[in-house]
């Protein structure tokens, strides 16, 4: 199972003229998508208009909110539940193996409240025994998400997932939450040109 996580972007300041513009990003953000061909995509940042163009098709969508949306391959999963909130949304699926499987999209923030709250929420999520993988854009690195986390057991890149484009700085912010018995790795992809952060893939091995 593939999964692939990506805060693309598109928002209200990059509407202006530039190489910034999400338009003049959407292409390659559409390539990145389809040449990785994941089962499960995680977006975050992602308004209407871009999410329609980047989103290739043999996709529909499952959990999703404003900006934050998961899309599911087309024959992959059925959606049993799904839900959203205002810093993440989630889809219970079912594989056509019979598993089951809860996928979160998380965009939270950095202030202290806000990320407890979000992981305290994802944490303790009720799934009826199924694994859950939660994935995103944390907005704060791994060594501040682990313990809040716990029971979840990350699954990081180990390398910088996100350079602001006016400061240059690097963080590493996109990652992976899971259950414990959720065998993974991940590994990041794309460019800086594409978005101000990378997307992440997370490849799992038993499910």
């Amino acid at each position: 199972m593939k999964i692939l996580t990506y805060n693309v972007r598109s928002w209200y300041r990059d509407t202006a003229a530039g190489w910034t513009n999400w338009r003049k990003r959407a292409d390659r953000i559409r390539a990145t998508i389809k040449d990785t061909a994941p089962d499960v995509l995680l977006l975050q940042e992602s308004l209407p208009p871009m999410t329609a163009r980047i989103v290739p098709d043999g996709y529909h969508a499952a959990g999703c909110s404003i900006s934050h949306h998961v899309f599911v391959r087309d024959g992959f999963a059925e959606v049993e539940r799904a839900g959203w909130h205002l810093r993440w949304c989630w889809a219970l699926l079912r594989l056509p193996n019979a598993k089951r499987v809860a996928v979160v999209c998380v965009h939270t923030r950095w202030e202290e409240s806000i990320r407890e709250a979000t992981a305290k929420a994802i944490s303790t999520r009720r799934t009826g025994g199924a694994p859950l993988i939660a994935g995103g854009d944390w907005n704060n690195e791994p060594d501040t998400m682990r313990l809040p986390l716990f029971p979840l057991e990350l699954r990081t890149t180990d390398l910088t997932t996100f350079q602001n484009w006016e400061t240059k700085k690097e963080y590493e912010l996109d990652y992976f939450a899971v259950s414990s018995n959720v065998g993974a790795s991940a590994y990041w992809l794309g460019s800086w040109t594409d978005s101000d952060h990378r997307a992440v893939m997370l490849e799992t091995e038993n499910i």
